[in-house]
């Protein structure tokens, strides 16, 4: 079926109806910037019609095109008829063409005048117009120019279409052909070389528009030449022979220093002379009707031996672009050589025999040397360690010594026919590698003096890796003769450093994972750490120390109350131990972790660990069992020296994950069972049970019976196993269970949370007390895992209590009470009129926190949920030099928070502070549960005053306070609000 005729749809396409349709920059320009409203045109929208659709019409025209509408001729053009105006563009636009500067030539008004006259188009061809060009000066170009009417409905003539056709390359084309026609014509009826220099200089100056003036200087000589490398031993004088369209007076009978210079470092080669490069000699540089000359080439003319007969200096016409004139002066080049190889030709023939006769005896010479010479490069080429290779300027290989053939695995004819079928190379190349291989080579016949390159051998048993260097021989005028290698075997230091890389990336990815973790679990732990420590604080302090003193609560019911804050307080103090523990892993990896060995009976001290998961047994339905095995009756234990921390570490562990797995079992048996037990010698694997973990590093344990102050013979060990109904585990979630980061399977993290380290501290911590742990496990019915540790029976002179005090730390310490038992310790100073702004997006942490502060007596309290509402709302307090209101004291800033953390927030408030929009210094405390040595830092180094990790007693927070409130005080603390109490 025939397809449908073209058409023109219905569709607007007038950008002075639509200012929208205007795409392109000038157009939009036109549109939406240019100010028609103060020109002799006026505004688009009273534009006639006509004017329009014309205007609409040269606008999509990529020639330069202008209308000069109206009998005073207002102009309005497209984008390609802004160069021709150059600075008048500015006021020529939508104005007459007198006012606008632009004016019009004379030939314009015959032109006007004749479409008038006769009513159609005129024309005027190659018209030589002057347009500026970047540096200021002005370039010579050639037009046609067309004038056509533009009629109106009744029939009398608006304006005219004025349309420019650039002519230049044209112009320029003929006027270069017509020099070398007049040349060649006139060179026929020379007869020696003085009349040829004559044909020259006159030709050049009467005949190109590209030459300004002309001057020849031939080359005399104190030795006869009888060959071209005489040439270059010969003394020169350059004599001036003819010269048009300059001063000669200011030029002597010989070539100024200068221009000796530049003729004595010619070749054949055409240079290229500038002012704007400080190459031009200043006598050069002369002034012409055209403008002062900036550049002149300087053509050296040789004879067919390439001996230099004469050198013709062209000063060009400033009004010209540079590299327009470089092809016709190669032209012209080829012209004068060929002109004297005519006029020479009878005496050159002689000059060539004696040379060939001299050349015969040098060649002959020269055979001799250069035999000796290959066998002496064949000798060190056959005892070279390195491989050495030889390609042609063509890109052939011409030599390959044994060492090199064996690096690729190739016989001598099989190395020369891959260079011949680069492809061949592929055999013993990757892809890759012969892609990249070929590439490097390639830089060396394209213009490189030298490359290295390293890439991979496949050989029959082994891949071997090969490094070399390359070098390109060139001649004097730069063409390559050959390229020439050497390649050596550097697999073992290649196979060093990948190890060496590979060790590298597996320990920053350890480190960084490390510490991801870390700041993972102590900003997650601590929040929630923080809200249940002032909780429990809150709890403490409305209940007195007597319980039987209450009137309102029966005394069972404060008892209940008193123990559950005592067990979270317990909680809190081992979780934050477990933080701890958890911030000083790098110990563990460079055996810095040391023990705290203490006095601790181990039934009891296992009674007392399960005590702390007892809300969370009954809210899972789990059922617990304390097993004592016989084997701790038979070997009678009883007060042990170990520790105690590390220990509670462990078992946390081992119970949280035990918990963890059976909440969610199918099994209708919800049952954690541990056992307990002993014995005198290191147990087996089978002995206990269950598969034992290898040992990670023997010497890490740090149990000693001498540094402990008893004998090797108390030394027993005790057996601790925890045994669960859940999930169970497969043999190939075993393999890697206790690896750092690692837990059973993918789903584990998102099924049940975690970081897969708790596992891996408890084996390392395991081992450190000299013993191991294991695992057995089967899906869907449970799991158990067993470990003994090394311990030694307590000397009756070293007896201790046998309950370990709850706020005893890892290292025996004891830390102060007031986050298991009420502080009696009440603020020394009042803090009711304090103005304090507390900004915390946790919204739990925000509530207890202002509970807490509200109870300690501070009235005047707000609030913000992340940086940028804290500053917006100081924009409201007195502390802003423009208002008088309340001040705020002192700020509490956490630092993770949402839209802007508080670092952030502390920068800008010291910057607002610093510039003055903020009147004086307003105290700030970070409260963070960003814990490491560096993260402190960071704060401090934003602008925070103090640093306050959670979790924290408030009372220690209160003493911050009255510590900056001293130092810093507000108004509001000038008038004695916060005098300590007496």
């Amino acid at each position: 079926m025939a397809s449908a005729e073209p058409h023109i749809t219905h569709q607007l396409i007038d950008w002075t109806i639509n200012p929208s349709l205007a795409v392109d920059p000038w157009t939009r320009y036109l549109v939406n910037d240019y100010p028609w409203q103060s020109t002799a045109i006026g505004p688009i929208v009273f534009w006639p019609s006509l004017l329009r659709s014309h205007a609409v019409s040269i606008m999509s025209n990529p020639q330069p095109r202008c209308i000069f509408w109206g009998s005073d001729f207002k102009m309005i053009y497209n984008g390609a008829w802004v160069r021709r105006l150059g600075e008048m563009h500015g006021t020529a636009l939508g104005n007459p063409v007198a006012q606008g500067g632009q004016g019009l030539h004379d030939y314009h008004y015959q032109q006007i005048r004749h479409t008038m006259k006769h009513g159609m188009a005129a024309t005027v061809r190659d018209v030589e117009l002057l347009l500026p060009v970047a540096d200021g000066r002005m370039e010579e170009t050639y037009h046609n120019s067309v004038f056509t009417p533009i009629t109106q409905d009744d029939g009398y003539c608006a304006g005219f279409m004025f349309e420019y056709e650039d002519t230049t390359p044209t112009v320029y084309k003929t006027n270069r052909d017509n020099v070398i026609a007049n040349i060649t014509q006139r060179v026929s009826r020379a007869e020696s070389l003085d009349a040829l220099w004559s044909i020259f200089v006159d030709a050049l100056h009467t005949k190109s528009d590209d030459v300004s003036y002309a001057m020849l200087y031939t080359v005399d000589r104190q030795a006869p030449i009888t060959g071209p490398s005489d040439d270059h031993l010969a003394s020169r004088v350059y004599s001036l022979h003819t010269a048009r369209g300059i001063d000669t007076s200011r030029f002597g009978p010989t070539a100024s220093t200068d221009l000796e210079s530049v003729f004595s470092s010619l070749e054949d080669n055409i240079i290229l002379l500038e002012s704007r490069g400080s190459t031009l000699p200043s006598g050069l540089s002369v002034d012409t009707p055209r403008g002062l000359v900036f550049s002149a080439y300087v053509i050296p003319v040789t004879s067919n031996l390439g001996a230099h007969l004469a050198h013709v200096v062209i000063g060009m016409n400033p009004r010209r672009p540079i590299d327009e004139n470089r092809t016709f002066v190669t032209s012209l080049q080829d012209l004068f050589v060929r002109s004297v190889a005519v006029v020479c030709l009878p005496e050159e023939r002689r000059m060539v025999e004696d040379a060939n006769f001299a050349l015969l005896d040098q060649l002959r010479l020269t055979r001799v040397k250069a035999e000796k010479n290959a066998e002496t490069f064949e000798r060190m080429g056959r005892n070279a360690p390195a491989g050495m290779f030889i390609y042609d300027g063509e890109g052939n290989a011409t030599y390959a010594n044994d060492a090199c053939l064996k690096l690729f695995g190739m016989t001598s004819a099989e190395w020369f026919d891959a260079s011949a079928r680069s492809s061949a190379f592929r055999r013993v190349l990757s892809e890759q590698d012969h892609n990249y291989s070929q590439g490097r080579l390639q830089t060396l016949f394209t213009g490189a003096m030298s490359i290295d390159y390293s890439f991979q051998v496949k050989q029959d048993l082994k891949t071997v890796w090969v490094e070399g260097i390359a070098f390109a021989e060139r001649d004097e005028t730069g063409n390559l003769v050959s390229v020439q290698g050497w390649v050596s075997d550097v697999s073992h230091r290649k196979f060093a450093e990948s190890i060496k890389d590979e060790r590298l990336q597996e320990a920053l990815a350890n480190k960084e994972a490390a510490d991801r973790f870390v700041d993972m679990v102590s900003h997650e732990v601590r929040n929630p750490l923080s809200s249940m420590l002032l909780l429990v604080e809150t709890i403490l302090s409305v209940l007195p120390s007597e319980a039987s003193t209450l009137t309102t609560l029966a005394p069972e019911d404060v008892a209940t109350i008193l123990s559950a804050a005592q067990t979270i307080a317990l909680c809190i103090h081992h979780q934050k131990n477990i933080v701890n523990d958890v911030l000083e892993l790098s110990k563990l990896d460079s055996n810095l972790m040391e023990l705290s060995f203490e006095s601790s009976r181990p039934l009891e001290f296992l009674e007392k660990n399960l005590q702390m998961f007892s809300a969370d047994l009954v809210a899972a339905n789990i059922e617990s069992i304390v097993q004592l095995l016989p084997s701790y009756q038979e070997t009678l234990v009883g007060a042990v020296l170990m520790d105690s921390s590390k220990m509670t570490q462990v078992l946390v562990n081992l119970l949280t994950n035990a918990i963890k797995f059976t909440r969610d079992t199918k099994s209708n048996t919800r049952k954690i069972t541990i056992s307990l037990g002993a014995s005198s010698s290191r147990p087996t694997g089978s002995e206990l049970g269950v598969h034992l973990v290898p040992l990670r590093d023997t010497s890490k344990a740090k149990v000693d019976a001498q540094l402990l102050g008893t004998h090797e013979a108390d030394a027993l060990f005790l057996h601790c196993s925890v045994a669960d109904t859940g999930c169970g585990l497969t043999p190939k979630e075993i393999s890697h269970l206790f690896e750092r980061f690692s837990q059973a399977s993918p789903k584990t993290h998102k099924q049940y949370g975690g970081s897969g380290l708790g596992l891996f501290i408890a084996r390392e911590l395991i081992e450190l007390h000299s013993g191991q742990i294991g695992v057995k496990g089967e899906p869907d019915v449970g799991s158990t895992f067993t470990f003994y540790i090394k311990v030694y029976r307590e000397p009756a002179t070293t007896a201790k209590s046998e309950i370990v005090q709850p706020e005893a730390n890892e290292r025996g310490t004891t830390r102060r009470k007031s986050s298991t038992q009420p502080s009696g310790r009440k603020a020394t100073f009042s803090i009711k009129n304090l103005h304090i702004h507390l900004v915390e997006d946790n919204l739990i942490t925000l509530k207890v926190m202002k509970l807490q502060l509200l109870k300690a007596g501070c009235k005047f309290l707000t609030t913000s949920e992340n940086g940028q509402q804290a500053l917006d709302d100081l924009a409201t307090s007195e502390l802003d030099a423009r208002r008088d209101s309340e001040p705020v004291s002192i700020i509490l800033l956490d630092c993770e928070m949402p839209i802007m953390d508080g670092l952030t927030c502390a920068r800008r408030i010291r910057e607002l502070e610093r510039i003055g929009d903020l009147t004086r210094h307003i105290p700030i405390i970070a409260i963070t549960a960003n814990a490491r040595p560096q993260q402190i830092n960071n704060a401090i180094d934003a602008g925070m005053d103090e640093v306050v990790t959670k979790p924290f007693d408030m009372v220690d927070l209160v003493d911050r306070v009255e510590a900056l409130i001293r130092k810093w005080p507000s108004r509001s603390d000038d008038r004695g609000v916060a005098t300590p109490a007496g």
